[in-house]
């Protein structure tokens, strides 16, 4: 888990590249997903009028990072190791 506050969402997403895939919270049961470039995804959360919970997802499914409704960030597969290289960005 990372806290938000202590961690940019541009440096976490620095450690990967090309696309990837933004799916909002939306409390339905079928939930939009958006393709996009890795490097466009905090702009596109800062763009948004109104705030939520997402997970931006690998092309491959090999890792996702979601923001949870308690602000807290969750990383999980591939990405894991790559964060836990750098010290201590990653609890």
């Amino acid at each position: 888990m990372i806290n938000p506050a202590d961690v940019e969402l541009t440096e976490l997403l620095s450690e990967v590249a090309g696309r990837c895939w933004l799916i909002p919270e939306t409390g339905r049961k079928k939930k939009p997903a958006y393709g996009l470039n890795v490097r466009d995804v905090p702009r596109a959360l800062k763009e948004s009028p109104v705030d939520f919970n997402y997970y931006v997802v690998g092309p491959e499914m090999d890792w996702i990072l979601m923001l949870s409704d308690h602000d807290h960030l969750y990383v999980l597969g591939s990405l894991v190791a790559t964060l836990s290289s750098k010290g201590d960005l990653y609890e």
